[in-house]
């Protein structure tokens, strides 16, 4: 059937900076939690496509995180061992989303931490184009697209996405 692929972004990073301690239980929620060892990060989010979140932080630190919907029901997580986090949704509902990062062990308090945040629109456009792509999809075949991007700042990191669209509407994003 028809295929159209489509370009979201780039967007920059817009990093959100804090500092975090223990958190006396390393158990979130619980009763004791306090804005020490664990801090709450609104972000209204609507009409996007895909939305990133990541913190690593080298060394022996482990900071964890979780994703609170309006409703403060966890929805996603990511407590790996150390501090090497990251969350993703795609095709996020519009929501006020809270990121909570939580110090589950925090040796040396207190740990500096820089929490990069990328919401790409669902609206197509910015800076990634697509250079070409099929104008059809078989089953069971595959197909090549092009990208290039322009004017992007050195030294910042980017997030974008390609939307995959056919007779049935939306298919999926890359």
């Amino acid at each position: 059937g028809s295929y159209t692929a489509a370009p979201h972004g780039l967007v920059a990073d817009a990093p959100t900076n804090g500092e975090i301690g223990q958190d006396p239980d390393q158990t979130y929620p619980s009763g004791d939690d306090s804005p020490v060892g664990v801090q709450k990060i609104d972000y209204p989010i609507s009409g996007a496509a895909f939305v990133r979140w990541e913190l690593v932080i080298p060394g022996d630190d482990d900071i964890d995180l979780f994703l609170e919907n309006s409703s403060g029901v966890i929805i996603a997580a990511s407590t790996n061992g150390g501090t090497d986090e990251l969350i993703e949704l795609t095709l996020p509902a519009d929501d006020t989303y809270t990121m909570v990062v939580h110090g589950w062990s925090v040796p040396n308090a207190p740990l500096p931490y820089t929490l990069s945040y990328w919401e790409v629109p669902l609206t197509p456009g910015g800076s990634l184009s697509i250079d070409s792509a099929p104008a059809s999809a078989t089953i069971g075949t595959t197909g090549t697209i092009d990208l290039s991007w322009s004017g992007l700042a050195a030294g910042t990191s980017y997030l974008g996405a390609v939307s995959h669209t056919g007779d049935v509407g939306l298919m999926g994003l890359t």
